[in-house]
């Protein structure tokens, strides 16, 4: 049982066909293998250039941008903060999704839950 696979049909069920898709990495071959939907892996590193490449993506990007909440459950707390700070600067984050998934990040020999939620970007006036 694939979680990637649940959350990509979950994901698509619940955007539209010209959406981008902010989401971890490890759920990132998914979307490129099995989506329709344009796919950006989360800028969260400590590269400013990196950071700022994928934040003018997001911020260039023609269609609806959904931002996964896996984007702020990994990396450096620094990295999640300094992500969040410059969405909310030109987005609302409305929370459009929920799906209870297993979590293989933290299994040893039986998967626990977790929910996976998903965000819209919604320009702020």
């Amino acid at each position: 049982h694939a979680p990637g696979n649940d959350i990509v049909n979950y994901v698509e069920s619940i955007t539209e066909k010209d959406s981008l898709i902010v989401d971890y990495g490890d759920y990132v071959p998914y979307y490129e293998y099995l989506s329709s939907r344009k796919v950006l892996q989360c800028p969260l590193t400590d590269s400013f250039e990196v950071f700022s490449e994928g934040i003018q993506k997001i911020n260039s990007y023609k269609g609806t941008v959904y931002i996964s909440q896996t984007c702020f459950a990994f990396g450096t707390e620094t990295q999640k903060k300094r992500l969040l700070n410059e969405l909310t600067k030109n987005y609302t984050l409305k929370q459009v999704g929920n799906l209870t998934i297993d979590d293989f990040h933290k299994s040893e020999i039986s998967f626990d839950k977790v929910q996976y939620k998903i965000f819209k970007l919604e320009p702020k006036s």
